[in-house]
């Protein structure tokens, strides 16, 4: 038997922190969950988001459509990626990357 967390955001609230590579999660506005493999990802307009995600089970179809979302757009988190030290690490250097940007 398996089981899943699902770990669902009241409205109006935002995670404060990235989620690892290789999460899982529902986009608002979406039916199908979406798998993290980056972050702090630029467009083309040079607009920084969060996230770079591919639909999940599917994963990349085209490597020139992916999904750029940002905290505020997630809605359901069904699985967290790995985490370690490293993770753990990379991911205060993000934060601390996103603040000196916004500031």
């Amino acid at each position: 038997m398996r089981f899943v967390i699902v770990l669902r955001l009241k409205d109006g609230e935002s995670m404060s922190d990235y989620l690892p590579i290789g999460s899982v999660v529902l986009l608002n506005g979406m039916n199908k969950r979406v798998l993290i493999y980056g972050r702090m990802q630029q467009n083309s307009n040079g607009h920084i988001y969060d996230y770079v995600g591919c639909l999940f089970p599917e994963g990349i179809q085209d490597s020139k459509i992916v999904q750029l979302f940002n905290h505020d757009d997630i809605q359901v988190v069904f699985s967290l990626g790995y985490q370690d030290r490293a993770e753990f690490l990379l991911r205060e250097q993000l934060k601390q990357r996103k603040g000196g940007a916004a500031g």
